[in-house]
């Protein structure tokens, strides 16, 4: 789920390039922006690939100690569920905390108000994308 998320989601760098003109960034922000969304873009892909691992290793674990919640009987593996649950949990919060970091870096590129501006601006992307399905 994070992962299709990840995928889903333009990096921070990229929601904010794609409105140069409406946040009116500076030729600066832009050139710094253009470098940060590089590093950024490299640091989000290696972190996708390294919960791909995660996911193929714990899947048919969990998979199979969560085949008793559609049948009336048989054995539950619960200390199977806890441990998988906890990992993917783990793997997620990780995820989740890298990006809201590099929201926070792209952030202090920009002045308040454009910042400001960036809940909007990402509302309106998503209905747009949301339309395009």
């Amino acid at each position: 789920m994070i992962r299709t998320l990840a995928q889903n989601l333009p990096s921070p760098t990229k929601l904010v390039l794609d409105h140069a003109s409406e946040l009116k960034l500076t030729p600066s922000q832009v050139t710094t922006l253009t470098a940060l969304d590089a590093r950024l873009k490299d640091s989000m892909q290696v972190r996708v690939r390294r919960m791909n691992p995660l996911a193929r290793a714990t899947s048919p674990r969990f998979k199979a100690a969560m085949a008793p919640l559609l049948k009336w009987e048989g054995t539950i593996d619960e200390a199977t569920i806890r441990s998988e649950a906890c990992a993917n949990s783990s793997s997620a919060a990780e995820m989740m905390i890298a990006t809201m970091r590099d929201r926070v870096t792209v952030g202090a590129v920009l002045t308040a108000a454009q910042r400001g501006q960036l809940g909007m601006l990402q509302a309106k992307d998503a209905m747009t994308r949301m339309g395009k399905r």
